[in-house]
């Protein structure tokens, strides 16, 4: 802060330095809702191949969250047992 205040005069913030670009950017997200719009199934490295990018899983997360869409898989057959119940007949006895 003292150096600070010696080159500008002022101990006020200095403006954010930048960081890394996205690597899913605003350029790539439509060309994103079109894959996901044909394929809403696919997985998160199946979204990344599909959309050319050579990022990770989680910047696939971290993208697909800014564009508010929510990913829930449909299940390919329904439950064979929905509703499990205990025996009610079951004889009372020793606990193991």
């Amino acid at each position: 802060m003292l150096r600070q205040q010696r080159e500008t005069g002022s101990i006020a913030p200095l403006p954010h330095g930048g960081g890394r670009e996205r690597i899913i950017g605003a350029d790539k997200e439509p060309l994103l809702l079109s894959v996901l719009a044909e394929t809403p199934d696919a997985s998160l490295d199946e979204l990344c191949e599909r959309c050319g990018v050579n990022g990770s899983r989680m910047s696939m997360a971290r993208a697909l969250q800014r564009l508010q869409v929510t990913r829930k898989k449909s299940r390919c057959c329904t439950r064979s047992n929905k509703n499990r119940r205990c025996n009610g007949n079951a004889k009372p006895g020793k606990g193991r």
